[in-house]
């Protein structure tokens, strides 16, 4: 301090009429770049130096970018999947939660494979510097989806009996978005909830068994079944 201070006072803009604070340090809580003024403050005569001959701090947050993640988020009911930072920035760690509010800490890694998983679940991680004064990015939030596994409630037949050339109606529910048909001659048939399998003249369809298997859509585009 200058003016024969011996403390400080800290002001918002060089003209502000109200202190922030009084004092040789001032430690506010900031949450992005900012500017501070200063005057010299004699606390036993209070003389303060002239508004002009304030001097101006700069502070500059650098906060890390928040993560991009790459895996896949769609899975079946047992499966795991990998989770990887997508470009990650040497010097930054890279750490996972398990709860939004980042105190549940699973791994400090840019590759973080799940468990296996029985229910949707979020995963939260930060970058974070590791050197100097220690800053996060904001939290990215990864949902990984698990879907279950769909079953059949009711599978029939609108005759078992069928002479050659004939057909039979097959219908099936349950909980699946889809159904594939197989036989155990011709392989996979038809898809859909109802399917009709039409049987040429001379052939044979005695002891002929049909299987149907549910089918939705899951992990890496394949179906979980």
């Amino acid at each position: 301090p200058g003016y024969n201070a011996n403390s400080c006072k800290w002001y918002a803009s060089a003209s502000a009429t109200t202190a922030l604070a009084t004092g040789l340090t001032y430690s506010p809580t900031i949450s992005g770049n900012v500017t501070y003024y200063v005057a010299s403050y004699n606390t036993g005569t209070g003389v303060e130096s002239p508004m002009g001959d304030r001097k101006a701090l700069h502070v500059s947050i650098s906060a890390p970018a928040i993560p991009t993640i790459s895996g896949t988020t769609d899975l079946c009911v047992g499966e795991s999947t990998l989770l990887q930072v997508a470009s990650p920035v040497s010097g930054l760690d890279y750490v996972w939660y398990s709860n939004a509010a980042c105190t549940q800490q699973l791994e400090n890694t840019t590759a973080f494979s799940t468990p296996v998983l029985t229910q949707n679940t979020d995963y939260y991680v930060i970058a974070r510097t590791t050197s100097g004064n220690i800053c996060q990015s904001e939290t990215q939030t990864v949902n990984v989806i698990v879907k279950t596994l769909p079953t059949i409630t009711s599978l029939t037949a609108d005759t078992t009996v069928v002479c050659p050339g004939g057909a039979v109606a097959l219908h099936v529910s349950g909980t699946g978005d889809s159904y594939q048909w197989s036989n155990a001659w011709s392989g996979n048939s038809g898809t859909g909830s109802s399917f009709t399998q039409n049987y040429p003249s001379g052939q044979t369809a005695e002891g002929t068994e049909y299987t149907t298997t549910v089918t939705a859509i899951g992990y890496q585009g394949n179906n979980c079944q």
